[in-house]
């Protein structure tokens, strides 16, 4: 059950069970066909936090593509949830206080799920991602042969190298954290901190994430692929605005460091199965 301020109502289907048959591949390789079925349902979740200016249009244009969106207000100051206009197929959940970009989009999936959605796509509600890329994505997984309820989808920002707004350090943390993800995992992302996604809301169930800011959205990619999950890119427009009209709550070197543990943390369990194979071969040697 999700704690929050209001509880909404976006109808019922019956839930279907997810079919743990994945295997976990290296790269992008054609898969199996996906299980004949009814069509997954769809569900846009947008967290905000003090986006009072860009909420409603964000909003209006997903909403426009055709598919039900939850807004999650993380405990915002500036009345954002006053400016979304809550019609048919639109609801506001909001959070009595701030829990991060990664707690709210917990809450945004516990809810989805207790609706019987089937998939969540994810996109900010600062104007910099394009809704009318959704059924683009959606499409992206059974394009490559997989089964959408068992993939994960990730937006990747063409152009984003090259873009003129682009800070020098965003360009710096994305190619560090899609590094440290290739050494980490051994798969190659074009784009690992773009947070316009498609996640399969069955399978996230049971991933043990504990992180609740930036570093969630890592963090549950590692944990899908460790899961046997698949992850698939797919090409999005790169949108920035300004640097005077920009709005952003990510913190340079906060933000940055909590990634930087969160990749230590995961990369224990590997280091040291590393570290035993080499003091066993060396046993081995002077035998």
């Amino acid at each position: 059950m999700v704690s929050c301020a209001a509880m909404i109502s976006l109808g019922s289907t019956s839930k279907r069970r997810l079919r743990h048959t994945i295997e976990t591949v290296p790269g992008q390789t054609a898969g199996p066909a996906p299980t004949p079925g009814p069509a997954p349902l769809v569900v846009v979740i947008i967290p905000a936090f003090n986006n009072a200016e860009s909420i409603a249009a964000v909003v209006d244009r997903a909403r426009a593509v055709g598919y039900p969106v939850i807004v999650v207000d993380d405990g915002s100051t500036d009345g954002t949830a006053r400016r979304v206009r809550t019609t048919n197929g639109v609801r506001v959940l909001r959070l009595a206080r701030n829990r991060g970009k990664g707690g709210a989009l917990s809450a945004g999936f516990a809810l989805a799920r207790e609706r019987k959605f089937d998939l969540a796509v994810t996109l900010d509600a600062d104007n910099q991602h394009a809704p009318e890329d959704i059924p683009d994505l959606l499409t992206a997984a059974t394009s490559h042969g997989y089964d959408p309820r068992t993939t994960i989808t990730l937006g990747w920002r063409r152009g984003f190298s090259v873009h003129p707004w682009v800070p020098r350090r965003s360009r710096m943390g994305r190619a560090m954290a899609n590094a440290a993800m290739r050494m980490l995992t051994g798969q190659t992302f074009r784009d690992t901190q773009c947070g316009f996604r498609v996640y399969p809301l069955a399978a996230l169930e049971g991933l043990p994430t504990y992180r609740s800011g930036y570093d969630y959205e890592t963090q549950i990619l590692i944990l899908a692929l460790r899961a046997g999950l698949r992850i698939v890119e797919h090409p999005v427009q790169c949108i920035y605005p300004t640097p005077c009209d920009r709005v952003t709550h990510f913190r340079p070197l906060k933000d940055s460091a909590r990634i930087a543990t969160l990749f230590l943390s995961l990369d224990r369990p590997i280091r040291e199965r590393r570290t035993r194979e080499r003091i066993r071969s060396l046993g081995k040697a002077g035998q």
